[in-house]
């Protein structure tokens, strides 16, 4: 047996720090969604595998050609989508179960999320919860058994939802959520656990020898399968009435309440006694019955008919002619179920959603239109070009453009991502770079190696074309600094004029 454990919670502290540092106070975390390799794989029709090693990070970086800056808005907490599926067991919450999986199901038509406190012992789901905080709490029983609890609606056409995933909030509180605190109840108590049905547990109607209005004295034909504090019900007996006394020679019980004022019960009326669940602890209000097998005279289950609050611990004690019935309480998490669905629900995934060209699609002219990627990723902290600390807030561009941009005497233009350099010929190049996009006057390369020289000819490998450098911008970053932490590769993007790319990846912690 482990005598430590690491809390699965953990993952979700980690994503949750990992989430607030792009937009807490500096330092704060500088973070892109860059894109890249705008040159054909050898196989059009099949994406490339990739595998993390120094060298593919260093290949990753050759090939970057723009990049935009995360911001919180850009970045949520996320969980798998789940949609309710009907003649499915959901898994039901158990306080001693830190297990989060098929917990929670989402109606897809309303977005709504619902998290499982009850599976009925394990039947089949067959009806899908579908209402809001606004009724009854956001408590459900449905007719199938099962009890579900509302947790919050996302927002429509998030930019956090996929067909995998959708986006999770971490208070009741959050905004666009559909969801306040007041909907919570603490301590409330959803559901009470059998852990032994016990044996004998009669529930019999016995017939009466007298009968009258307003009396709390009964003589019964019998009192076999009686016992104190057993629930009293049949015709002229108020709600919650028990059995406080029992005289097995005169044959007699005394009740908790008189029996109704107006009862046109007769003398051989019949009773019914069943057994009671008494619900102890530092809470208040709590109200249950006990579910009866009568082919096996044992407790099968109990049901809750209030949930009363502020429970923090408690025990449940089954009273009858039966012996052995016991259970333990479930009990809810500190606030109350849906206080923190992120947390209740196992979030330890973030989703990074970033638009290209949401202003124009060259973002201010800093990212051609007219060009492919096949690569996107993202990169974090890395360093301004010719600096060795990262970049700040202050020092963080929007928008940036990795290649180098080379302005050169007038001539006819290369071939798109054709092979360009300077040297004696291409093997042995002093500088080199591959066209991702070129105007009259200027050419921008990706893929550089070498070291460039203001006023040599630049020459084209398969166009022969051959024309003057005269100046030379070089990229915003330092190339191979900071952290690339995620490479995706996609078959080719063309990008084109008046067209967006919305890039979307999810990191798990």
């Amino acid at each position: 047996m482990a005598t430590n454990y690491t809390a699965e919670k953990l993952s979700l502290f980690v994503a949750e720090q990992f989430n607030e540092s792009f937009f807490e106070p500096e330092p704060t975390t500088i973070g892109y969604v860059f894109i890249g390799n705008h040159l054909p794989y050898i196989d059009e029709n099949v994406t490339p595998e990739i595998n993390e090693s120094d060298q593919t990070e260093k290949e990753v970086w050759d090939t970057m050609f723009a990049a935009k800056r995360i911001t919180g808005t850009d970045i949520n907490l996320v969980i798998p989508l789940r949609a309710w599926n009907t003649g499915v067991e959901y898994n039901q919450y158990d306080d001693r179960n830190p297990s989060t999986e098929n917990i929670y199901v989402v109606n897809t038509a309303n977005r709504r999320v619902y998290k499982c406190l009850s599976n009925n012992a394990g039947t089949l789901s067959t009806v899908l919860p579908s209402s809001d905080y606004t009724v009854n709490n956001g408590l459900i029983s449905s007719s199938d058994g099962y009890i579900w609890k509302y947790m919050f609606q996302y927002p429509e056409n998030s930019k956090f939802e996929t067909t995998n995933y959708i986006p999770v909030p971490t208070s009741a509180n959050a905004s666009g959520y559909n969801t306040t605190y007041s909907s919570l109840v603490e301590g409330g108590i959803h559901r009470i656990l059998m852990t032994n049905v016990g044996s004998n547990y009669n529930h019999p109607a016995v017939r009466c020898v007298n009968f009258g209005p307003n009396k709390n004295t009964i003589t019964m034909s019998s009192v076999s399968g009686i016992a104190n504090n057993m629930i009293v019900t049949g015709t002229g007996i108020l709600s919650n009435t028990l059995v406080t006394d029992i005289n097995t020679g005169t044959l007699t019980i005394k009740l908790s309440r008189n029996t109704s004022t107006t009862t046109t019960a007769t003398a051989t009326n019949s009773l019914t006694f069943s057994t009671r669940v008494v619900i102890t602890g530092d809470g208040t209000g709590a109200v249950a019955t006990a579910i009866r097998t009568a082919a096996s005279n044992t407790i099968t289950g109990v049901r809750i008919t209030n949930t009363g609050s502020n429970y923090t611990r408690g025990n449940v004690v089954f009273q009858g002619v039966g012996t052995g019935a016991s259970a333990r309480i479930i009990f809810a998490p500190k606030y109350g179920h849906g206080y923190n669905s992120a947390k209740e629900l196992g979030a330890k995934s973030v989703m990074i959603a970033v638009q290209m060209g949401s202003s124009d699609t060259t973002e201010g002219g800093i990212i051609s239109p007219d060009t492919t990627f096949r690569q996107y990723g993202f990169l974090k902290d890395p360093h301004k070009y010719g600096n060795t600390a990262p970049l700040n807030s202050l020092t963080a561009n929007t928008v940036v453009s990795q290649l180098y941009e080379i302005t050169l005497t007038v001539g006819s233009p290369y071939t798109i991502n054709e092979f360009v350099y300077q040297g004696t010929d291409a093997t042995n190049s002093t500088f080199s770079g591959v066209v991702n996009s070129q105007s009259s006057s200027v050419i921008r390369l990706s893929n550089v190696k070498g070291s460039f020289v203001l006023g040599q000819t630049i020459k084209g490998a398969s166009s022969s074309v051959s024309r003057s450098a005269i100046k030379i911008v070089y990229p915003e970053f330092q190339p191979y600094t900071g952290d690339i932490l995620f490479v995706k590769n996609v078959s080719k993007v063309q990008r084109v004029y008046e067209q967006a790319e919305v890039l979307k990846f999810v990191l798990t912690f």
